[in-house]
């Protein structure tokens, strides 16, 4: 397992007191052929033409961009926020696909916080 499959396993927490706007954390990850696969089947891509037979060639594992929110919020509950973590609201645009080995480097920035509620506002990409 490499170091960067280790850290995405780890839990980290950060209280909203220790949190300032402008704190970034940037979070760097190859998918892995079982996350594409899962990624794949909860973003609905399961088209029978995906289903390999005895009789099929191979076929790349792809999910639709849009699976990568499974991974931001796996960013924003492991490790900026940290667990605890409630998504409350979200405003994500993607395109394209994600297949195995692809690198994905997910980044959070802190741009507002807001004491009632304790709320921090997150912009990622």
């Amino acid at each position: 397992m490499s170091k960067v499959d280790q850290q995405m396993q780890s839990f980290v927490n950060r209280t909203y007191d220790e949190i300032e706007v402008g704190n970034c954390l940037t979070f760097p990850h190859r998918l892995t052929e079982i996350e594409a696969d899962a990624l794949a089947f909860v973003s609905g891509e399961t088209d029978a033409f995906q289903v390999e037979t005895e009789d099929s060639a191979p076929r790349e594992l792809l999910a639709e961009a849009v699976a990568g929110e499974a991974l931001l919020s796996a960013l924003l509950k492991r490790r900026l926020p940290g667990p605890g973590t409630e998504i409350v609201a979200q405003n994500l645009q993607f395109s394209g696909a994600l297949g195995v080995g692809d690198e994905l480097a997910g980044a959070v920035t802190a741009t507002q916080k807001h004491r009632q509620g304790n709320l921090i506002v997150l912009s990622a990409c």
